[in-house]
């Protein structure tokens, strides 16, 4: 090929004579495969591991399973899992809609509530992250993909990898969120055949987390009102060709409308035919009731945590970039002043100002979009955290904030992309691309090995292998007629009685409850209405290794062995005359045990009994001596595998209910 036709093929695809004229050492498309490969590798491996370790889906995360295996049968879902959002406007309510269920419903009929729900996960996320590259690609060529695939690896490596098969949603929906700002960005950059796929996956993230009503749509909005626009002045530059080009605009909205129908025809069938006012009548109803926000006080330094002052988003911004009282005890940092906060930010929107003029002096239309829908997402993000409420981060904790980090890595993308890009598609800075490579490629083996966060529900990852050993004892009620599940006295997150029923599930055995709140989870269809079935209930700790009068045990698995018991047994002897004589102090400054009276630190009968010493004593909260740290550190871990990683399962005949009351310090959580 001769120089004047490499030149006229440059042309053709917006690169300058000299980029064409210099070819790469190698090819763009072979350095974007492998960061394709460096990013979706770390979902692979950490999702087969988990099947192949027998890994359980436990807590909330079982429900997913258990509604993914509704689907099409006699309990099909028609709305999303009940929402902690409920507490703030009063009233029960669901996330929207079942479209995760749906999606998963393949897998999980295949491999069953766990192994399946885990590929199904995983398999979401490898396609989400194959649809980023995707759209790079077709916005700002191969070169784009490595970016993009910087920034998704990133998200990977920050959520470490037990959370990349995570069903809850909060960790399940980044991947998504994150494919759908640069579905955002490609609209803005007149893109329109992005419009069908922003709405399926859109709705997807609405429906599945109502964190994401406010977000989502808002974003939707923008990028279709800049894409709109630019296709209303096409007109001007194609006059001729503009007939088609409408005719070929029409047809993308009536594709569009069509997938918006399909997706939303569950929750409009809850609402319209229903019971009662509906669920989405019952959330346009809540609009305004949500009792305080945030405000503008405060939100700047919840966006500023993760958007733009150290840890950012990588590791280990899940766990310490905000406060997560409710499940972890003082694990988070206190968030930023609000001074250091909105100068992190202010710092942060000057670069993407700066990025956005300098590639439109440059011509670089992507890398323009793409600091433009930075900056929006910026504003939109404040937007969201202001009106967050107060009610739901008291009652959920910090991962109703999850979305900032595939809004922080959106924006590491925009600037990176703004540095490499020149005229047209992509300048001729050849040597950048390449180390964006190696950054991916570290980041992604980095990511291989097994790592638990603790973020959300994967703190109680412990509980997996005494599931394992429970489920498969659930097999002598194979046959039953039907079950009424009795949840009452339970602790908050106890882990077992959700894998349980989608075991029952499994089994066929129907399973009823008298729990509304159960019954917002798993469905009207589940209510008690009085069938004669045996009651069935799970027990935790001590309650576990006593059989209630008239009841009897179908399943149980014990957190101690024989000489473990022993040597808890032995340590409580050690400990009691160095707690009578005031050995335990609270130590200043930390959150959680500051309850515990002086009276109550020199009790070793209260202390004991209530476990109150369990939590503090693992969390590194109390001040004692160097020599009896670590009699009392092994004292609080065999008492909590003693309390919670003994359970059982009950059933006995209706009319004859068991005591329900656990001890106190069995139903707190980890206080």
């Amino acid at each position: 090929m001769t120089a004047d036709r490499i030149a006229e093929a440059a042309t053709l695809v917006g690169e300058p004579r000299a980029a064409a004229e210099r070819p790469w050492p190698v090819r763009p498309g072979i350095l974007a495969g492998v960061s394709v490969v460096a990013a979706i590798a770390p979902v692979v491996v950490a999702t087969v591991r988990a099947v192949a370790s027998g890994w359980r889906a436990i807590s909330d995360n079982a429900f997913f399973g258990l509604r993914a295996a509704d689907v099409f049968t006699e309990h099909n879902p028609l709305l999303g899992v009940w929402t902690s959002a409920s507490v703030a406007i009063g009233k029960d309510v669901n996330n929207p809609g079942p479209l995760q269920f749906d999606l998963l419903a393949l897998p999980v009929r295949i491999g069953g509530p766990h192994a399946g729900l885990a590929v199904g996960i995983g398999l979401l996320n490898v396609a989400l992250i194959l649809g980023i590259a995707a759209v790079a690609r077709r916005q700002a060529g191969a070169p784009a993909v490595v970016a993009a695939m910087l920034v998704a690896t990133g998200l990977g490596w920050a959520m470490g990898s037990e959370l990349l098969f995570d069903p809850w949603q909060p960790h399940s929906l980044l991947y998504p969120f994150l494919c759908f700002l640069f579905m955002v960005w490609a609209l803005a950059g007149g893109d329109l055949v992005m419009l069908p796929w922003a709405v399926g996956l859109g709705s997807l993230i609405v429906q599945t987390h109502l964190v994401y009503a406010l977000l989502v749509p808002a974003l939707g909005l923008w990028g279709m009102t800049v894409a709109g626009t630019r296709w209303w002045r096409s007109r001007r530059a194609d006059p001729q060709g503009w007939p088609g080009e409408r005719r070929r605009a029409r047809r993308i909205v009536v594709v569009a409308a069509v997938v918006a129908a399909v997706c939303w025809a569950q929750p409009l069938v809850e609402q319209l035919f229903g019971d009662g006012t509906g669920n989405l009548g019952r959330l346009a109803a809540s609009i305004g009731d949500t009792g305080d926000a945030i405000g503008w006080g405060d939100a700047p330094r919840f966006v500023a945590r993760v958007v733009a002052l150290p840890p950012w988003w990588g590791r280990p911004s899940m766990t310490e970039a905000l406060p997560e009282e409710l499940l972890v005890p003082g694990r988070g940092r206190p968030l930023p002043s609000l001074g250091a906060s909105l100068a992190g930010l202010a710092v942060v929107g000057g670069l993407l100002l700066g990025a956005w003029r300098a590639a439109s002096r440059r011509g670089a239309a992507p890398a323009a979009g793409a600091a433009a829908t930075g900056l929006v997402v910026l504003a939109l993000s404040l937007l969201g955290a202001a009106s967050m409420p107060v009610g739901v981060l008291d009652v959920a904790g910090a991962h109703q904030m999850r979305w900032l980090w595939p809004v922080a890595v959106f924006l590491t993308f925009a600037l990176v992309l703004a540095l490499t890009a020149g005229q047209g598609r992509w300048s001729g800075k050849q040597r950048v691309v390449p180390l964006l490579v190696a950054a991916t490629v570290t980041l992604g083996a980095l990511n291989l090995p097994s790592m638990n966060s603790g973020a959300g529900l994967t703190e109680f990852a412990d509980a997996i292998p005494a599931v394992r050993r429970l489920l498969p004892q659930l097999e002598v009620l194979r046959g039953e007629a039907g079950v009424l599940v009795d949840t009452t006295g339970q602790r908050f997150a106890e882990p077992y009685t959700t894998p349980v029923l989608a075991e029952l599930q499994q089994l066929g055995v129907q399973w009823y409850t008298e729990d509304r709140g159960l019954q917002r989870y798993a469905g009207p269809s589940r209510a008690y209405h009085g069938q004669d079935v045996p009651r069935l209930f799970v027990r935790e700790g001590d309650a576990a290794r006593t059989v209630p009068d008239g009841a009897r045990r179908v399943a149980f698995v014990e957190g101690l062995d024989r000489g473990e018991a022993e040597e808890l047994a032995s340590l409580q002897a050690e400990l009691r005359p160095f707690i009578a004589a005031g050995g335990i102090a609270v130590r200043p400054g930390t959150s959680g045990a500051t309850s515990l009276t002086d009276a109550q630190l020199r009790d070793p009968d209260y202390l004991f009994y209530t476990r109150a010493l369990v939590g503090p004593a693992r969390d590194e909260r109390l001040d004692v001596p160097r020599r009896w740290a670590g009699v009392l550190g092994r004292y609080a871990e065999l008492q909590y595998r003693a309390d919670r990683l003994t359970a059982a399962v009950f059933v006995e005949p209706q009319g004859s209910r068991p005591a329900l009351r656990a001890p106190d310090g069995l139903r707190r959580e980890r206080d």
